[in-house]
């Protein structure tokens, strides 16, 4: 059901489908929010103990560094509950045992898109609130095609376990619109592009999940007689059989 009033009913109408919320877990929550508070962030909601049987956490939430992304910040006090207090096992939905589990490790990254000349920004906000470093960045002279440019960055905690990909788009590049501006003109301004999973076996994940629906894009032949040229001029070898990549459709 759609809601029809309030903050996420307005965001719909902007965005469409789209990514509100990116939770990060932290080990100290006060500590974290009187850094993102002396640094100018914006607290939403403030800290809150939740319980249930399982335990505690506590939650807060605070606004992004632009248009309608928030972040949710949870400490593990001492929870052992399947997710957060208050959630409880699905007992009336047998489907997802029988299919068993995908073999998805984890989250990698997110990507967020924000429109030119604002990257620096955005990564300077992360550095400031979360402690989110640079550790990699890229632009339009090293990610370019005929059509388009982009500028990326690419923040991190210490042990490189969160990781945001930043991106902006180059303008007047062959004066063409680019997948990034594409992006922010169809989601009616900046937000999160796509988000990744990690696995251990990409052919694996990729073909269990097209056998239970799941839509990918679809890439054409040529990229993948190109790809095979590449890497025989290369004298390179790749992990995954070159069959299977291009039944796939993997990049």
């Amino acid at each position: 059901c759609v809601p029809t009033t309030g903050e996420i009913a307005q965001n719909l109408a902007i965005h469409g489908d789209f990514i509100k919320d990116v939770a990060y877990s932290v080990d100290d929550l006060e500590t974290c929010l009187a850094l993102i508070e002396k640094n100018g962030g914006k607290i939403i909601k403030q800290s809150k103990m939740i319980k249930d049987e399982f335990g505690s956490v506590k939650k807060a939430k605070i606004a992004g560094p632009t248009g309608n992304l928030v972040h949710t910040l949870v400490q593990n006090v001492d929870y052992a509950g399947i997710f957060l207090p208050g959630f409880k096992p699905a007992e009336n939905f047998k489907l997802p045992g029988k299919l068993g589990r995908l073999p998805i490790n984890s989250l990698d990254h997110v990507v967020e898109n924000y429109p030119e000349n604002m990257s620096d920004e955005i990564s300077d906000w992360y550095a400031k609130m979360l402690k989110l470093n640079r550790f990699w960045s890229i632009d339009d002279v090293q990610v370019h095609t005929e059509y388009s440019a982009l500028k990326a960055q690419i923040v991190s905690n210490s042990d490189n376990s969160v990781q945001v990909t930043i991106i902006e788009p180059v303008s007047n590049y062959l004066e063409r619109r680019g997948q990034v501006q594409e992006f922010l003109d169809f989601h009616g301004g900046p937000g999160i592009q796509h988000i990744a999973f990690k696995v251990s076996d990409i052919v694996k994940t990729v073909d269990e999940m097209r056998e239970r629906g799941v839509e990918f894009l679809d890439i054409p032949d040529t990229y993948y007689d190109q790809l095979e040229a590449r890497l025989t001029s290369a004298n390179m070898r790749i992990e995954e059989n070159l069959k299977d990549v291009r039944k796939l459709k993997l990049l």
